[in-house]
């Protein structure tokens, strides 16, 4: 069943503890259906950030709207009756291990009053949906990581939210169960219409599904845009950060080591759509010089080629005391974002 994802809203939020400013003048809207990646360093303020939404933290000053209607001055019921179109996906699950499977996705329904046989067919109809329909008598010591965050997800659509809140969801799982995961939350969005948040501090998990992304530095959203639009053109120091880890595509360590004693002259460049990797080619040649990749990646981002090339350039064969490499530098530039890797 396809339900209508909630519109969030944050608009001049503030909030304090005490002397410490955790989050500071955070404006930003999560449209209807939309899948938002929340990522920043600890101590960033994301967790702050995401306990605003359900109302587990007030703002010192500023609102939190939820579809237009501002959460923050709700009393604790007006709140729990909100939280129940809200799930909650945790970094550590949060299962009971008393309760077997199929109980830990029943428990919201317990809160909530509904019926036993009627909780019980909701909560084995959604272990089918994420894949664990066979795993219903089976308690959290009898479950992978992946396993058990499955279930966790299963528990949070218990009760149909429209948004979805996703705290470090997939830090504690290998890269192969992470990536079954984010297709089981991008399924979710699909089929269901619901609004994710996700809070993470891995640029691989915000590339994986969201729609939009935020880098939070320090209390403050430093950058917004689509995620083709940060990884490609970085706005921050922190955005070009994340971005470059994602990718790996400058080499560090005995990479760089091995990449420099190979000698050449090392340039890494910008590669999109519209970059034709052969005219860079031709345009170093033109100057007596040849251009071969030591080291980078490409990647697909949001149905577009991104990435970045860390280029030898050395002197064609023969051509040792003609070749230009300031030229061929310069021409290539011509065609994408040129830096020069310091030595």
């Amino acid at each position: 069943m396809t339900n209508k994802g909630t519109k969030l809203e944050f608009r001049e939020l503030n909030k304090k503890f005490g002397e410490v400013t955790a989050l500071t003048d955070i404006n930003l809207t999560v449209e209807p259906g939309e899948i938002l990646g929340v990522i920043g360093y600890s101590g960033a303020g994301k967790s702050t950030l995401i306990r605003m939404i359900n109302g587990l933290e007030k703002p010192t000053s500023g609102q939190v709207l939820l579809d237009g209607t501002d959460i923050a001055g709700m009393s604790e019921r007006q709140l729990r009756g909100l939280r129940r179109h809200i799930g909650m996906i945790f970094q550590h699950f949060n299962l009971f291990n008393s309760r077997n499977a199929i109980r830990n996705v029943e428990y919201p329904l317990e809160l909530a009053g509904v019926p036993k046989a009627k909780r019980r067919a909701r909560a084995q109809e959604l272990l089918e949906f994420v894949g664990l329909g066979d795993k219903a008598e089976s308690y959290p010591e009898q479950l992978s990581g992946g396993q058990k965050q499955r279930v966790g997800i299963a528990r949070a659509l218990a009760t149909e939210p429209t948004l979805l809140l996703a705290d470090e969801a997939t830090s504690a799982l290998d890269p192969e169960t992470t990536a079954g995961v984010l297709d089981l939350l991008r399924r979710i969005n699909r089929e269901m219409g619901v609004t994710i948040v996700l809070i993470t501090h891995d640029m691989s998990v915000v590339r994986g599904i969201a729609d939009r992304m935020a880098i939070m530095e320090l209390g403050s959203i430093v950058e917004t845009g689509s995620v083709h639009e940060v990884f490609a053109n970085p706005a921050t120091e922190v955005g070009r950060r994340f971005a470059t880890t994602a990718l790996r595509d400058v080499p560090i360590g005995r990479e760089r080591e091995s990449v420099q004693r190979a000698g050449g002259r090392l340039i890494t460049i910008t590669v999109n759509d519209g970059v034709d990797i052969a005219a860079l080619s031709q345009a170093a040649a033109a100057h007596g010089t040849t251009a071969i990749i030591a080291h980078g990646a490409v990647s697909n981002v949001q149905s577009k080629s991104y990435g970045r090339l860390t280029l030898r350039l050395s002197p064609l064969e023969g051509q040792e005391n003609t070749a230009d490499i300031d030229a061929a530098v310069a021409a290539i530039s011509e065609l994408t974002q040129v830096e020069e890797l310091e030595s």
